[in-house]
């Protein structure tokens, strides 16, 4: 698993820098754009990769959506499991998937592809498990 660029820097104050970006009147404008473009179904299931501290696999799941979050720093799994404990959480990095092909319905990458080594490794990855949304 290739770790985000940023692995190695102090992890400690990463949720508090995740907090006060999501009360940014604009993240959660950029927030609920994506879940928008997701299109989810209720019960449909949606990864987020790189889910930091959890916030929208939360909010899908309030929308009905089975959102599964993971995250290959499991410091910060443990906080987004703190903050969410009915939400799920996998350790795993962008570029590993662990879900079959056309298992889930969304792919939402925020703030991730970017701190990644071979962000093209996660972005070829994509596509391969999300399932064609219905028309």
């Amino acid at each position: 698993m290739t770790r985000p660029r940023s692995f190695d820097r102090d992890t400690a104050g990463m949720p508090a820098l995740l907090d006060a970006v999501d009360q940014m009147p604009s993240a959660g404008l950029l927030r609920a754009r994506s879940y928008e473009l997701l299109s989810p179904v209720p019960g449909s299931s949606v990864v987020d990769v790189g889910c930091g501290g959890g916030r929208a696999v939360a909010e899908l799941a309030e929308r009905g959506v089975h959102a599964v979050g993971v995250h290959p720093d499991p410091w910060m799994l443990a906080e987004a499991r703190k903050r969410w404990p009915g939400a799920e959480f996998r350790e795993v990095g962008a570029e590993d998937l662990p879900f079959a092909d056309g298992s889930v319905r969304g792919y939402r990458a925020d703030k991730v592809l970017h701190a990644l080594q071979e962000p093209w490794r996660a972005v070829a990855e994509a596509p391969f498990f999300v399932a064609a949304a219905s028309a």
